[in-house]
């Protein structure tokens, strides 16, 4: 949700040499029946008026600062449903079941039937409003033996909160992975 009608700065105009600094003060009047996450973003950009009537390539140079504001009933919840694997790599239905954005930090580490790490490594980052779903994937090591395995996906959702899946599966042969079990 946006923020925007909620902020207000100062000041509204100002020229910038270059190299320059400014500080922008700024206050936020949040509404008290606010809840979860507010988004929005302020542009500083070249004036306009300035470009007008100059012959040629105008190019308008625009710099954002975003707000991301949080309530303190956010809550960071997500699922990671539909998994299935192929070739080197598992995927799944990433649904932000919260009320705030998330960002979640991947990591995974896959353990063979003795209980052994025999790979690791971190997913790709996604940014996911909240009721939102997006495909979420990580890659493992395609050189993995034939066997059983067990890969651990943990998801830092960013203040304390995570979100940890267990996928039992087994590579039948260099081209064939089968999940056998899901477990949170």
């Amino acid at each position: 949700m946006a923020c925007g009608a909620w902020i207000n700065f100062s000041p509204k105009e100002f020229a910038l040499p270059p190299f320059g600094k400014k500080t922008i003060a700024y206050t936020i009047n949040v509404p008290k029946d606010a809840r979860g996450g507010y988004y929005g973003v302020l542009f500083f950009e070249k004036d306009a008026e300035e470009m007008s009537g100059k012959k040629g390539l105008n190019v308008v140079t625009r710099v954002g600062s975003l707000f991301f504001l949080e309530t303190q009933d956010r809550s960071k919840m997500a699922t990671l449903e539909n998994v299935t694997m192929t070739l080197h790599t598992v995927r799944g239905s990433f649904t932000n079941k919260g009320n705030v954005i998330l960002i979640p930090d991947g990591i995974f580490y896959i353990l063979d039937e003795q209980g052994l790490v025999v790979d690791r490594g971190e997913a790709e980052k996604i940014y996911l409003p909240p009721a939102e779903t997006a495909e979420y994937s990580m890659s493992f090591s395609p050189e993995l033996p034939v066997g059983r395995y067990t890969m651990v996906m943990t998801m830092d959702l960013e203040d304390g909160d995570v979100m940890v899946k267990e996928i039992d599966f087994e590579k039948m042969s260099s081209a064939e992975l089968r999940v056998l079990k899901t477990r949170d």
